[in-house]
């Protein structure tokens, strides 16, 4: 009998279906409010994010080439920091859906990569963007400047560097957290 749970039941894939579309309808209402509100202070979060980059010119060495991307850049920025905020209820809603199926060891490593997960992630992606990326930039700056040549950065440019930056580091902390925790389970 291992894997049997004395209570589990037998229900139609449809009941299942209808709780996750629930579920999921719950989400997506709350990613468009959260989302309205990032819309509107997109501007100052930028702001203060640029104003952390240590450039050699000032705030005059900051360059949008194009509207569409500066446009494009800020709508992802919102979309990201919609998902960031929801990210918490939405691995509440993956717990309550997937918690009675699931066998105590499953859940022990669920419960545990769940929280440590985002609030690991959550802390690495804030001091990447606060504190890593501009330092970065800063060695970047001092280790490339030609005498004679000013500098102006592209502030599309640099976003989608840190991005793929931050997407780099978390999938490398989400896989290494998933094998550590598996594995700590597994003994």
């Amino acid at each position: 009998m291992d894997g049997v749970v004395p209570t589990d039941s037998s229900q139609h894939v449809m009941v299942h279906l209808a709780e996750a579309s629930k579920r999921i309808q719950r989400l997506v209402f709350a990613f468009l409010l959260v989302a309205i509100i990032w819309a509107f202070v997109i501007d100052d979060m930028f702001a203060w994010w640029l104003a952390r980059i240590p450039l050699a010119e000032g705030a005059g060495s900051l360059t949008i080439y194009s509207p569409y991307a500066w446009l494009d850049t800020k709508w992802t920025a919102v979309g990201l920091l919609a998902i960031w905020t929801t990210l918490p209820w939405a691995a509440l809603e993956l717990w309550k859906f997937a918690e009675p199926g699931l066998l105590q060891r499953e859940k022990a490593w669920l419960g545990t990569m769940i929280p440590t997960g985002i609030l690991g992630g959550s802390v690495l992606v804030i001091w990447g963007w606060a504190w890593g990326f501009p330092r970065l930039v800063e060695m970047a700056n001092t280790a490339g400047m030609i005498e004679g040549v000013g500098a102006h950065y592209d502030v599309v440019s640099l976003f989608a560097m840190a991005l793929a930056l931050t997407w780099f580091v978390l999938l490398l902390f989400l896989q290494s957290l998933g094998l550590t925790v598996g594995r700590g389970l597994d003994q």
